[in-house]
């Protein structure tokens, strides 16, 4: 980020973690996770994707994003076939961290804490998708998948991270994200993939969507 930051145009894009790192942050567990996701989007994409559906927009805003870090940073970034690493020093020496950009057409929407790198601070903690808005990305990502392992993974996810809510107290969706449950038949594609285990009932009611 602080790489990031340097330049003009990049320091406009919000980022936010998401993926198997804020999995590890919510549940507290020891789930693998071998890369770092970050949504990205600049700033005239927030606007619309906090209150739209995505897809509206031009594609590449990865693209940019990585091959700007890399045109300016060879030494702290690389990219070997379609993977994009950062190096990063170790108490085992220098080593590669794979990060995966996610950008703001292929997500539900944008969630509240994606931060516009300037206003980032760099000594604190970076920011994470809340716990929330990581269930209905964990949900809407399951048709998406290209193997039945990836979509078991994000729905074994989603039930934890479920559970961990509903632990919290009643769950209550906005107007945003009960659309995407509710509108694109998501929560078939999440009973289909745990092998009917849980009944999309189960779901419905976790999720509060009969009241």
């Amino acid at each position: 980020m602080a790489t990031a930051n340097r330049f003009a145009k990049l320091e406009q894009a919000a980022v936010a973690i998401i993926g198997g790192l804020a999995v590890k942050r919510y549940l507290r567990t020891l789930r693998e996770t071998e890369d770092v996701d970050f949504l990205v989007a600049f700033d005239e994409d927030v606007e619309i994707g906090k209150s739209g559906p995505m897809g509206q927009l031009p594609l590449g805003i990865a693209n940019i994003f990585k091959g700007k870090l890399c045109e300016r940073s060879r030494d702290d970034f690389e990219v070997i076939g379609q993977a994009f690493y950062v190096k990063i020093d170790t108490i085992n020496g220098r080593e590669s961290v794979q990060i995966d950009f996610t950008t703001f057409q292929t997500s539900p929407y944008i969630p509240n804490a994606a931060t516009p790198i300037r206003e980032i601070d760099l000594e604190a903690e970076l920011p994470y998708i809340s716990l929330q808005d990581l269930v209905i990305f964990k949900i809407f990502s399951c048709g998406l998948r290209a193997s039945d392992a990836k979509r078991y993974r994000d729905d074994h996810d989603a039930e934890h991270l479920i559970r961990e809510l509903d632990s919290q107290g009643q769950i209550v969706l906005s107007d945003r994200q009960k659309e995407v449950v509710e509108g694109m038949d998501v929560l078939d594609d999440v009973v289909k993939a745990l092998g009917q285990r849980l009944p999309k009932y189960w779901w419905e009611v976790k999720l509060n969507l009969y009241w």
